[in-house]
């Protein structure tokens, strides 16, 4: 119950301990390398969230990945359920940005990466101050786009994966900082 309390601005996770992460689909668990996300032998992904966050408004989370397997490694924001949140999915040529609302999702803007994003240990980030959604990578806005109308304003953080291909999709995420924004 402790873990599902409001959790604070800033906030910083070494997944020493679980501070109240979700699995909401495929696999999570802690390990001595940090949270370990992965898809089942029956899905083509997975999916956490962190519980407590979904009062947060403006704020940039920044995460050490260390990408395993799968096409697609998403940072999430304004989480409110699973049917509602923002995303800038990270491939290994792209980044997308993605709204999804009431469960029907929108792609919103996409980039290609200069040079491609391959696996092993990365630094991603997404940001959501008022209307401006950025998406990050090494701390340097790879995509950026200023929504219009009203939008998602509150809710917290998470992870996902996918692959095309049954339990191939996996991450371990080390590390997370999020810091307060101000618009």
């Amino acid at each position: 119950l402790e873990a599902g309390h409001e959790k604070s601005l800033p906030y910083q996770d070494d997944f020493s301990t679980d501070k109240g992460w979700i699995q909401d689909w495929g696999g999570a668990r802690m390990t001595p390398d940090g949270l370990a996300v992965s898809a089942e032998v029956d899905t083509s992904g997975a999916s956490v969230y962190l519980d407590g966050t979904y009062t947060w408004r403006d704020y940039t989370m920044n995460a050490d990945i260390i990408w395993i397997d799968g096409e697609a490694v998403s940072l999430v924001a304004r989480h409110q359920k699973d049917t509602d949140f923002i995303a800038c999915t990270y491939t290994k040529n792209f980044v997308v940005l993605d709204q999804t609302t009431n469960g029907k999702k929108e792609r919103i803007a996409e980039s290609r990466f200069a040079s491609p994003l391959e696996y092993g240990r990365t630094s991603l980030g997404i940001s959501v101050v008022g209307k401006k959604i950025r998406c990050l990578r090494d701390s340097k806005e790879v995509l950026a786009y200023e929504d219009p109308g009203a939008g998602l304003k509150t809710g917290g953080i998470g992870f996902k994966l996918w692959s095309s291909r049954l339990g191939q999709s996996r991450a371990v995420v080390s590390g997370v900082r999020v810091t307060h924004e101000t618009p």
